[in-house]
């Protein structure tokens, strides 16, 4: 992985990892209702809950939440491949 960024700018693989996770997960929603494709829909979900800071005069709530899923590995994987071989 150190080799591919000698080679190529880390902001391009940081985007086709972004964006090859988020395709994977749209195709996997898009795909779910499909009983075939219901396997692309089936993953864990990650959460870093409710953070809140309260100033006085600001107050302000933080939450993460992150849903690994099937399609999005394969999405992720496929973009990985793409930006190598690009």
């Amino acid at each position: 992985m150190v080799a591919v960024f000698k080679k190529k700018n880390f902001w391009t693989y940081t985007l086709f990892v972004v964006i090859g996770y988020a395709l994977g997960s749209f195709l996997g929603q898009l795909l779910g209702g499909i009983p075939a494709f219901q396997w692309l829909e089936y993953g864990y979900t990650f959460a870093l809950g409710p953070v809140s800071f309260d100033l006085g005069f600001l107050a302000m709530n933080f939450a993460v939440t992150f849903r690994i899923t099937v399609s999005s590995v394969i999405g992720l994987i496929l973009a990985l491949l793409i930006h190598r071989y690009l």
